[in-house]
Parts: structure tokens; C-alpha cells; sequence
């Protein structure tokens, strides 16, 4: 789990995550999306929205971590 906590606080897996983001929400995997019918659109956008808030979290868990470790020495 350290070694988790260790890749999410770097700031390169953030703007790997952002870059991520970007991609997820371009013009072209939306309209590939939108183009399968149905609500396919809608829970793609929900599935993506959903990871991402997921990885934010955990990021932020482990960067509150870290300063609560700084701030017990």
C-alpha cells in the first residue's frame, strides 16, 4: 500500500491524470460514444467522471498521509 500511496503523491502521476482527463473528455471518444445509441453517452460520461474523481481521492488521501507523517516528526 506504500508503495501505491508513493506513485499516487508524485506530482507526475497528476499530470499523467490530467492528461488522462483531457483525453477522456476529447471530442473524438465522445462522439465515438454518442454514436453507439442508447444511453451509452451518458454512462460513459459517468464511468470516466467516476474513475477520475476516484484517482483524485486517493491522491488526495495519500499526499494527507504524507503531511501527517511529516507533521508526527
Amino acid at each position: 500500500m506504500k508503495r501505491l500511496y508513493a506513485v499516487l503523491r508524485k506530482t507526475e502521476f497528476l499530470l499523467l491524470l490530467f492528461c488522462a482527463c483531457l483525453a477522456l473528455f476529447s471530442w473524438p471518444l465522445m462522439t465515438i460514444a454518442a454514436n453507439r445509441g442508447g444511453g451509452r453517452l451518458t454512462a460513459y460520461l459517468f464511468i470516466a467522471w467516476g474513475a477520475i474523481i476516484a484517482c483524485l481521492f486517493l491522491a488526495g488521501r495519500a499526499i494527507a498521509l504524507r503531511e501527517r507523517e511529516r507533521d508526527e516528526r
